[in-house]
């Protein structure tokens, strides 16, 4: 099972967590990535962000002409942003599994805080399909259910995501390749055609291979939990509407 893990990507610029099995036979499941989502620049930007927010806030303090409103919020605005940005910057977590059990490792970095949460009496390892309403996508989950509680616990981090640097590089060889074909450069309306062909038959690609590789990791954690596995589909909000 762990070999069909493995073997799903292809080389279509998958990203997914990372395995580590112990001696005892326990699996460690890292979400990948330090950054997930976001990128370094991204990172940078809402750290400056936080910094110039909180410095104005600060300032504005000293200002006797700004209104007392103006004043509360924008500190608690500041605050709610820096924790936001603290978060993602410093809490790591991972999923350790064992038969019967599922853990959520939890730790802060620079502080050496460390929690688990453990759930035991897992009975049921579920691929959460989500249709959204409009019909014009879905979005999928890996979740697990524990026998006395009514709502199933998502496994978060443990999706498989696009890597884009692959798909620029796709993108260049198969302009060059149709280059070549032409003998000659392509004009801007002709690049912007087959980069919209290029993402779009990617995107179709990427996303059967996502579910493949989803759908396989569901059924290796159903395996060493020991308990089934499912597939269920559900109607789902669009992202926009949440």
């Amino acid at each position: 099972m762990r070999a069909e893990i493995s073997n799903l990507e292809n080389g279509l610029g998958l990203v997914g967590p990372a395995l580590h099995e112990a001696p005892s036979g326990e699996v460690t499941l890292t979400p990948p990535g330090w950054l997930r989502g976001i990128g370094i620049v991204g990172a940078v930007l809402l750290v400056v962000w936080c910094v110039v927010w909180d410095l104005g806030s600060v300032a504005l303090q000293f200002q006797e002409t700004t209104p007392l409103a103006i004043r509360m919020v924008f500190p608690l605005v500041g605050a709610g942003m820096t924790l936001f940005t603290l978060r993602l910057l410093l809490v790591r977590h991972a999923w350790k599994v064992c038969p019967g059990r599922i853990t959520r490792r939890t730790h802060v970095l620079l502080t050496g805080l460390v929690w688990e949460n453990h759930y035991k009496g897992v009975d049921a390892i579920e691929f959460r399909r989500g249709v959204w309403k409009s019909g014009k996508g879905h979005t999928d989950v890996l979740r697990f259910r524990v026998r006395g509680r009514d709502k199933p616990v998502n496994l978060d981090g443990l999706s498989y995501d696009f890597d884009e640097s692959s798909h620029a590089g796709e993108w260049v060889a198969a302009k060059e390749e149709r280059e070549q074909a032409l003998g000659r450069s392509l004009g801007f309306r002709e690049m912007f055609r087959l980069m919209r062909d290029t993402s779009s038959d990617s995107m179709r690609k990427l996303d059967v291979a996502q579910e493949e590789r989803e759908q396989a990791l569901g059924r290796f954690l159903a395996e060493r939990v020991g308990v089934l596995y499912a597939v269920v589909e559900e109607t789902v909000p669009d992202p926009s509407s949440d």
